[in-house]
């Protein structure tokens, strides 16, 4: 074979070759684009920072058992207790962004962060809220022995017994120990605190007037009031609560503008995306309109809520620099 012929061949092979390639990548070009899965399409765990049986357990449960039905996909309830609830936040904050996984956040998450606790996960810096699911005030509750039946009276007594008046919270640091420095700086009185690590332990000392006065979450004494062994002084939302209608609130007894609860929400990694986060608002919202869920829901002594991402943001964001304040206040922190 002639040299001509022999380049002839290689530039016919190389034209071949080319128009191969292109033919190729117009195939690809024109086949359908890989189909994505619809969200969700597989299952879905919420993390709870609190061990089983605790009232956030439960409402996680109740909400995560109507999620399934709503989504039609398996919803996975994952209790990881410890370290006040920074072990299941630090979880969820480096989880995939991909809304498979979302926390049960807490008023936890803005108190710890004010107290400079160790571990505590930045709520602001590490999440996107999604829907606020409930929400329940603070009860200051009495022992009846103490003989005052308002606020007023045991402030009274507060200041004729300056540092003498004992009540009880469920330890240093917590929601309730920051509403009542919070209330007994407002009212300029001083009294003594008491920590506990457990609560029952804590109501039992209540009960037997060792600590004649406690500032407890919602649930924890609610048989020991009903009953007549102890008795609310008055709740700490800005609205008296629908599960205590009869207890005025703390504005209501001289401190207009005090407004503070203890709330439960979905949560999920900062950067998910906002429709995957407006889908599950839409989800969590059906499911709290519904009346099996609302009155499951009265049974815990809590209230729903349903702030959406936007409004649920914004409440998180001012409430960060009050329990700051509060913080200093009580010398947990000293910036």
């Amino acid at each position: 074979m002639t040299r001509d012929r022999i380049l002839t061949r290689i530039g016919c092979w190389r034209v071949g070759t080319a128009l191969a390639a292109m033919l190729l990548a117009c195939v690809a070009s024109t086949a359908p684009a890989a189909e994505v899965q619809p969200y969700p399409s597989r299952p879905i765990r919420i993390v709870v920072p609190f061990s089983g049986g605790t009232w956030v357990d439960t409402v996680a449960r109740i909400v995560a058992d109507k999620l399934a039905e709503d989504v039609g996909q398996p919803v996975i309830v994952d209790d990881r207790p410890g370290a006040s609830g920074s072990i299941a936040a630090d979880i969820v904050a480096k989880a995939p962004p991909d809304g498979y996984t979302l926390l049960v956040g807490g008023v936890f998450l803005t108190t710890l962060v004010a107290i400079n606790a160790p571990h505590a996960v930045d709520p602001l810096g590490a999440f996107v809220p999604v829907t606020r699911w409930t929400n329940a005030p603070i009860l200051i509750v009495v022992n009846p022995s103490l003989k005052v039946a308002t606020l007023g009276e045991l402030f009274a007594l507060a200041r004729r017994e300056p540092g003498r008046v004992a009540y009880a919270t469920s330890g240093v640091g917590t929601t309730p120990h920051l509403v009542a420095v919070m209330l007994t700086q407002r009212a300029g009185v001083d009294m003594l605190h008491v920590p506990y690590v457990n609560t029952n332990t804590e109501a039992k000392d209540v009960l037997a007037g060792e600590v004649p006065v406690m500032f407890t979450f919602t649930g924890t004494v609610d048989t020991l009031v009903t009953s007549g062994r102890l008795k609310v002084l008055a709740v700490t939302t800005k609205d008296r609560s629908a599960v205590w209608p009869d207890v005025p609130t703390v504005a209501e007894q001289g401190f207009p503008g005090f407004d503070v609860s203890t709330w439960s929400g979905a949560l999920a990694p900062l950067g998910t995306s906002p429709e995957i986060v407006a889908k599950l608002d839409r989800a969590f919202d059906r499911i709290l309109q519904k009346p099996d869920v609302r009155a499951k829901i009265a049974t815990l002594g809590l209230q729903v809520d349903g702030a959406d991402p936007a409004r649920f943001a914004a409440d998180m964001k001012a409430e960060l620099p009050r329990w700051k304040a509060v913080a200093r206040a009580a010398g947990l922190r000293t910036d």
